[in-house]
């Protein structure tokens, strides 16, 4: 379910079952290793935006719920999210918060593995 914190010792496993590290999961998702360390160690929560990244990632769970899809398509965050995400998206040099997002969550299904499909 997103929105549910992801544990560390499920990030750290999906990192070593994947062949990544901190370093890599910190440029993945634009912030300082120090702080991927501070999540993988348990001394600081991962933050709403990049857990819902983490749990498309990791669990393959989109990383919203249906009812945050407007009848436009567009998603919603709060605005404390939409904040975060704008920093993150700064960081990377994205012409908008809402690109950013969006790269981010094509970049992580491409890297799911494929669905199998039932039937004929």
């Amino acid at each position: 379910m997103p929105g549910v914190s992801l544990h560390p010792d499920e990030i750290k496993s999906w990192l070593q079952q994947h062949g990544h590290n901190a370093s890599w999961l910190a440029k993945e998702i634009g912030v300082d290793k120090a702080t991927v360390s501070r999540w993988l160690s348990g001394r600081r929560p991962v933050p709403s935006p990049e857990n819902r990244l983490l749990c498309l990632l990791i669990r393959g769970e989109l990383p919203f719920e249906i009812e945050q899809l407007r009848s436009d398509g567009l998603l919603t965050f709060s605005s404390d999210e939409w904040r975060r995400i704008e920093e993150l998206r700064s960081r990377e040099e994205f012409p908008s918060a809402e690109a950013w997002v969006v790269a981010k969550i094509r970049t992580y299904l491409a890297m799911l593995p494929p669905m199998r499909s039932f039937g004929g």
